[in-house]
């Protein structure tokens, strides 16, 4: 029994695609994205050049990234508040990522189609035209440009407006892990800052631990099986209060098949190893044969400990303090490996929506291969004591 309390971008905000900004979006090095936030923008014929400063205030953000089949589902609503006394007709951008990789540049993490797909716009609830703008790549960045979506907007003074934009894209996927970007940094370019963003981030797989840019909190995770009157969900929740972003939303959803390993290289240690090692490539198939050599090194007390990692997967609100402050733990990644800027690292937080049903075949295969370590011991203490 496990010690447990009983009873695996987007919207840029006034993405600065212009040769006027260029140099300044070279400076970061950022992956290719597959969304960006809405900007304001001129002379969209001659290459666009942002409103510096707009007079325009973005007075809060939704944005939710859902995973499909084959790709995400992208959900972003914006509302824009006009506080002078003036109309102000504009434009407003929407780009897309990079749509290839220069290979002699070492440009990592680009999408294999990173153009939107069934992109629709509203204003103020209606469906309006969008215009594409093409943009040349920008040569040696992680991050360039693609094709840019571009409508008019007038807003009356003191006029408040809701811009909505629906469409699917791309995400990014590596070596245990998968990442999912969204293009913030503009944000910055707006009359003030952001009274208040969310991003709603929900995979087809629940992570064993997350990794996203500091600036943005963590609040909350949610798991749930479907039923008759909905279907099943997955949350992670970030959010900001007047908020000036200084760079992306870039979340890494860590692979529980790596678990362990991932979570050592951001400062969390666990003796446990990583169900690759002990599970069968064939979930259903359980254990892995083999097993047993890399379980015999732990100590009675890690294996109890790491009979929790599948709970811990899913959100099981332990009660023991230990258990929280393993499993349950929240910590700064220092810039370097994961770029110049300093990151947020969780591996697990607690779920109201908690139940075993919610542990997948590789989750119970790993319980089976410790419990089955913990009964051959058990066996051999018998064995040894009737002698």
């Amino acid at each position: 029994m496990a010690d447990r309390h009983h009873p695996r971008w987007h919207p840029a905000r006034a993405l600065a695609l212009a040769w006027l900004l260029w140099p300044w979006l070279a400076a970061t090095g950022l992956l290719p994205t597959a969304a960006a936030n809405d900007f304001e923008a001129r002379g969209l014929a001659a290459g666009l050049a942002p409103v510096e400063p707009s007079r325009i205030r973005m007075v809060a953000e939704r944005v939710v990234l859902t995973q499909g089949a084959k790709d995400w589902d992208a959900d972003a609503t914006y509302a824009f508040h006009n506080p002078t006394a003036e109309p102000i007709a504009t434009a407003f951008a929407f780009p897309e990522g990079c749509p290839f990789a220069v290979k002699d540049h070492n440009v990592t993490g680009l999408y294999h189609d990173p153009q939107f797909r069934d992109l629709t716009t509203l204003v103020r609830g209606r469906p309006v035209p969008t215009r594409l703008v093409e943009q040349q790549p920008w040569p040696g960045l992680g991050l360039c440009i693609g094709r840019v979506h571009a409508f008019d907007i007038r807003l009356a003074p003191d006029e408040r407006v809701e811009v909505r934009h629906r469409y699917r894209f791309s995400s990014g996927t590596g070596i245990g892990f998968e990442q999912v970007q969204y293009i913030t940094r503009t944000g910055a370019l707006w009359n003030g800052p952001i009274g208040f963003a969310e991003f709603i981030v929900s995979p087809r797989a629940a992570a064993h631990g997350l990794s996203w840019p500091e600036g943005l909190g963590f609040t909350g995770f949610e798991e749930r099986l479907g039923g008759v009157d909905a279907p099943g969900r997955i949350a992670y929740r970030f959010a900001a209060t007047d908020w000036t972003p200084t760079r992306d939303f870039v979340l890494d959803l860590h692979g529980w098949p790596l678990a362990t390993t991932l979570a050592g290289e951001k400062g969390i240690k666990l003796p446990c190893p990583d169900a690759a090692g002990v599970t069968s490539p064939d979930d259903a198939a359980g254990p892995d044969p083999e097993a047993g050599a890399l379980l015999a090194p732990l100590s009675d007390a890690d294996l109890q400990l790491c009979r929790n990692l599948p709970y811990a997967r899913h959100g099981y609100p332990f009660q023991r303090p230990g258990l929280r402050a393993r499993f349950d733990r929240e910590v700064a990644v220092p810039g370097g490996e994961d770029g110049p800027s300093r990151r947020r690292f969780r591996l697990g937080a607690a779920n109201r929506f908690y139940s075993d049903a919610l542990l997948d075949e590789r989750d119970r295969a790993y319980l089976a291969a410790i419990t089955g370590e913990q009964a051959r011991r058990a066996a051999a203490r018998a064995v040894k004591v009737s002698h």
